[in-house]
């Protein structure tokens, strides 16, 4: 990754409601904490409280090549159960070429 890439996290509820610059809040709940353009991250989606919007569809979104020719990361989905316990699913991706929207699959429920 270099400064002069862009990979955008895309979150879209089950409702059919996409998470985007011009709409950083879903109605079902979570916001988009901010829209990282220099390459380095991280991008967030924060849901306060219990997710009302399963299935959650996730996707990585190579907006702006760098000169490297690829974008690279992990999304990390992050759940606190509120009694101190943190629960992870890591989904490893690669970008190849600039527009490709990078299918990381659907987060169905809470973590186990």
């Amino acid at each position: 990754e270099t400064d002069a890439s862009d990979l955008d996290l895309h979150v879209i509820d089950g409702a059919g409601e996409r998470e985007r610059l011009q709409y950083l809040r879903l109605a079902s709940g979570g916001v988009l904490g901010a829209d990282i353009t220099n390459g380095y991250g991280p991008e967030m989606f924060v849901i306060d409280g219990a997710p009302k919007g399963f299935p959650y569809t996730l996707e990585a979104h190579y907006y702006s090549q760098g000169p490297m020719g690829y974008g690279m990361g992990t999304l990390q989905i992050i759940e606190h159960d509120g009694a101190g316990g943190l629960r992870v699913d890591e989904r490893p991706f690669v970008a190849m070429n600039p527009g490709a929207q990078v299918p990381l699959g659907t987060h169905e429920r809470p973590l186990p």
